[in-house]
């Protein structure tokens, strides 16, 4: 085992890793996941993205469920514990909204994965072969710092204003002009969350991972990130996945209801 880490540390640092060790990789789950990640790789890059970006919105959107339960809960002293107490199997997925999980895996499946694979390509050979920036000339310091400044200043934000894009018009049926004003509004608050979220894990990313399986590793860390983004889009009062309203505000219904019954 000593031996096999050292095969793999050194195989990361020159981001190289042959046939002879994915071979000699144990035959379990992990084992096999790793050699279809390095055979299929774009296979492996959409249902990877497919599984995990859902993943995320469901864990959200339970978890958004559970907030507006305590919630009721407190403003409804009067509650029986018989109501709580007869769950079935088809209300425990009560709260799960479909319409929002399809524009979620979507996003997964088509930003994430497709375009995730081929952006990893492109961003390796836009600072070796455009910049000239590469670890035997420029080091890995140098190297890497060029990865994140093009990642952060090109695919984040353009992958956010996607999946706000996803979400408000595919998700939950928002004109383009409403998803542009919450945009306006939520997208710096979500780039610097995603920022301090995906700083290092990039940085080990560019660092020790072979490119083509950078995009596995990104979509790995993208199940926190879609918990990250849907609890933003979730909590800056554009409506939750598990509410009554629409997906709109509870003040905005409120506010309507009122003018029409005046």
């Amino acid at each position: 085992w000593v031996c096999r880490f050292e095969a793999i540390e050194q195989a990361c640092r020159f981001q190289i890793i042959s046939g002879q060790l994915i071979n000699e990789l144990p035959p379990n789950l992990i084992g096999r996941y790793i050699r279809f990640c390095n055979e299929h790789q774009m296979a492996a890059a959409i249902l990877t993205s497919f599984v995990l970006w859902s993943l995320g919105d469901v864990t959200t959107q339970k978890l958004e469920s559970m907030a507006e339960h305590n919630d009721e809960k407190k403003t409804n002293n009067h509650a029986t514990t018989s109501s709580t107490s007869s769950i079935t199997a088809s209300s425990a997925f009560e709260f799960l909204n479909l319409r929002r999980l399809a524009a979620t895996a979507f996003f997964g499946v088509s930003i994430a994965g497709i375009g995730g694979f081929y952006w990893y390509r492109l961003l390796d050979k836009a600072v070796s072969q455009w910049l000239k920036i590469t670890p035997a000339k420029s080091g890995y310091a140098r190297f890497t710092a060029a990865k994140l400044g093009l990642e952060f200043l090109v695919w984040h934000p353009i992958s956010l204003a996607i999946f706000w894009l996803y979400l408000g018009v595919l998700g939950e049926g928002k004109s383009l002009s409403a998803v542009g004003g919450q945009l306006v509004s939520d997208l710096p608050t979500a780039i610097a969350a995603d920022m301090c979220l995906w700083f290092p894990i990039d940085v080990l990313n560019f660092r020790f991972m072979p490119v083509h399986l950078q995009v596995i590793v990104v979509n790995i860390g993208s199940l926190f990130e879609a918990v990250l983004l849907s609890y933003l889009h979730g909590a800056s009062g554009h409506g939750h996945g598990s509410s009554n309203n629409g997906g709109y505000p509870v003040a905005e219904v409120d506010k309507d209801r009122h003018n029409s019954e005046s």
